[in-house]
């Protein structure tokens, strides 16, 4: 049958998951049967252990990788069959566990006191990382108003200030 011989996950963040398919295909002309796939590393997962190709097709398994620290991880992926030719096969497995970005915010809510239609307030937010990877962010304002356009934002090293102006928090409508 035909197979990958090593797969190479890259980084990827402490308690996330990616994955990578494996294509076992039949070339044969009987019925292939996988008797069991496993890893010898627990963070390399396959979703099927056993099962059946027949003549002509394949059959794609997912291998998943899932990091719980960050360290360079290796296994191999046994596959066992009925196959002739290659009864047993040893797929080489790597993948770095990096420790994902860590978001703090100095405050989770505001509290304003509407008193009346288009009233403003001016708020402040900060946003800092403290992970050990870059941290990808977005503030979506309002209500998606025209005047919730002005977000300043500055940044210094790894700590983020947002300032919101003209942040429209109650609209009156006539109907």
């Amino acid at each position: 049958f035909f197979y990958w011989n090593r797969f190479d996950y890259n980084g990827v963040f402490v308690n996330g998951t990616a994955s990578l398919n494996l294509e076992i295909e039949n070339l044969g002309t009987d019925t292939l049967n996988i008797s069991s796939i496993s890893s010898d590393e627990t963070a390399f997962v396959p979703d099927l252990v056993t099962f059946l190709v027949l003549p002509g097709e394949s059959q794609i398994v997912e291998v998943s990788f899932n990091p719980v620290t960050a360290q360079t991880y290796n296994g191999i992926l046994s596959i066992l069959s009925d196959d002739a030719d290659e009864d047993s096969i040893a797929v080489s497995l790597t993948g770095q566990g990096v420790p994902g970005p860590i978001i703090e915010i100095d405050s989770t809510s505001f509290n304003v006191s509407v008193t009346g239609c288009d009233q403003t307030e001016n708020r402040s937010l900060k946003i800092s990382n403290t992970g050990g990877q870059p941290l990808d962010w977005e503030i979506i304002t309002g209500l998606g108003y025209p005047r919730n356009k002005s977000l300043l934002v500055i940044q210094e090293n790894d700590e983020w200030s947002v300032y919101m102006n003209n942040f429209i928090i109650f609209a009156c409508y006539n109907f």
